[in-house]
């Protein structure tokens, strides 16, 4: 292999393992009816749809019961659901604002 034929595969891999490092996984606790997106009939999609507008990318979403849910029936109640989301790293304040938290 030439040298610069190296020095462009290097260059193209790092490039990529640093593009993957600058994102993280944040997560919010899903409510009963309090959730910015609420209502509908998709979660993930109304995720992406709410944080496009923002300006945001999210790039997975995964909603997973791993809780019960709150005893009670206001707005505000946890449904037991935990919704994960892949974003960028820049766009973490913006997340934050939106009650997740980081993973």
């Amino acid at each position: 292999m030439k040298p610069h034929h190296l020095l462009i595969f290097l260059l193209a891999a790092i490039s990529f393992t640093s593009c993957q490092k600058e994102r993280v996984w944040v997560k919010y606790l899903e409510t009963a009816c309090f959730d910015p997106w609420w209502p509908n009939d998709d979660t993930e999609s109304a995720v992406k749809e709410f944080f496009d507008d923002l300006g945001v990318a999210v790039f997975s979403v995964s909603v997973q019961a791993e809780n019960e849910p709150d005893m009670c029936f206001a707005c505000h109640c946890l449904s037991g659901n935990v919704i994960r989301c892949e974003v960028r790293e820049k766009d973490l304040p913006v997340m934050l604002e939106q009650g997740f938290t980081a993973d």
